[in-house]
């Protein structure tokens, strides 16, 4: 990538932080500023220490569960300490980029850890994001069932529900066609691969090696189903304690929810961070989930408050860690996907 298209990427990254924070901006004005204000002061001195305690739980599945998925191609997986280095590091990144793709530092920092090569450990964080997406629908499906008789915004909701089992569905359908997969797969790699490679023969080659470290990975997983079964397990796991963790900010600030609607509204709130208009999902994440809390009957000031503290409390943890622990890596790799640098091994 030459300087003028750096600086369009500089540009681009600058916008969509901005467009995050105005987003912020807005909602906070709709709901009123003193209310806002009045909302976060009810909050109970109780609530963000066992936010952080379950929190601690969310980041011990974490590096547990990506220590479980690297035992697939790493001769020697990390212990669980140095996968939580490698998690933060990839959770540090994910804020400060559009629909979270930075968590790809975690399979570099694989790499630069002589755990495993980059396209071994990418595909594994490939098939644990869809592992995340159906988990989400099932949580999804579960609360709906639990609230279809008696609460009026869940028959809006169930379109999403439909949406997220259509996506399950075909995804799994393409699986019985390695061939379609494989191009789909190259097309969605092609523009980062044209980053990484220095001519369009060397990206394309690239990206072939990619895609077969993907299907690789697949099929390692589904040769040892044990393994497959345990990061399943700890998928639910750390969903369950993701929905806690917001139950208990919610309690802390005042709202009575039955546990059915956080299991509902909660992951459809992290379904909106995937989409890229702003850095980590920045203002699209907390306005949606204001927006489902609103539906659910609690005050706007209150149902903004939420998501909002969610991510300030825990961001403010994991962001200046994360970096602190992977800053030298992120500086390679960033040179790596802005062009300024040719990538020897990957």
């Amino acid at each position: 990538m030459d300087a003028p298209a750096s600086r369009r990427h500089l540009l681009r990254l600058t916008l969509q932080f901005a467009l995050g924070v105005a987003l912020v901006l807005i909602v906070v004005a709709r709901v009123g500023v003193a209310e806002f204000s009045a909302a976060l002061a009810q909050l109970a001195a109780w609530g963000p220490p066992l936010a952080y305690a379950v929190f601690g739980g969310v980041l011990l599945t974490l590096a547990v569960r990506w220590r479980t998925y690297l035992r697939v191609v790493a001769p020697s997986p990390p212990r669980t300490l140095p996968a939580l280095r490698l998690v933060l590091g990839g959770l540090f990144l994910a804020e400060l980029t559009p629909g979270r793709v930075g968590d790809v530092l975690r399979s570099y920092l694989s790499r630069t850890r002589g755990y495993c090569a980059f396209t071994e450990a990418l595909p594994l964080q490939v098939v644990e994001r869809i592992a995340d997406l159906g988990m989400l629908g099932i949580f999804i499906i579960l609360g709906s069932l639990l609230l279809l008789a008696n609460n009026p915004f869940v028959p809006a909701v169930v379109l999403g529900l439909l949406i997220v089992a259509a996506f399950l569905a075909a995804f799994f359908v393409l699986v019985r066609a390695p061939g379609l997969v494989r191009r789909l797969l190259q097309r969605l790699a092609a523009p980062l691969m044209r980053r990484l490679a220095k001519a369009a023969d060397e990206a394309e080659a690239l990206g072939n090696h990619i895609v077969d470290r993907f299907f690789a990975s697949l099929w390692r997983l589904k040769a040892r189903p044990a393994l497959l079964a345990r990061a399943l397990g700890l998928t639910a796991l750390l969903w369950g304690l993701h929905v806690l963790r917001i139950a208990v900010l919610a309690t802390a600030l005042g709202v009575q929810l039955a546990p059915e609607v956080y299991l509902l509204v909660v992951p459809l709130t992290y379904t909106l961070v995937v989409i890229p208009l702003t850095l980590g999902g920045l203002g699209v994440m907390e306005a949606g989930g204001a927006t489902l809390y609103i539906l659910a009957g609690v005050d706007p000031a209150v149902a903004f408050a939420i998501p909002l503290l969610d991510r300030v409390l825990f961001a403010a943890l994991y962001v200046p860690l994360g970096y602190a622990l992977s800053a030298r890596e992120v500086g390679h790799l960033l040179d790596r996907l802005m062009g300024r640098r040719v990538p020897q091994q990957l």
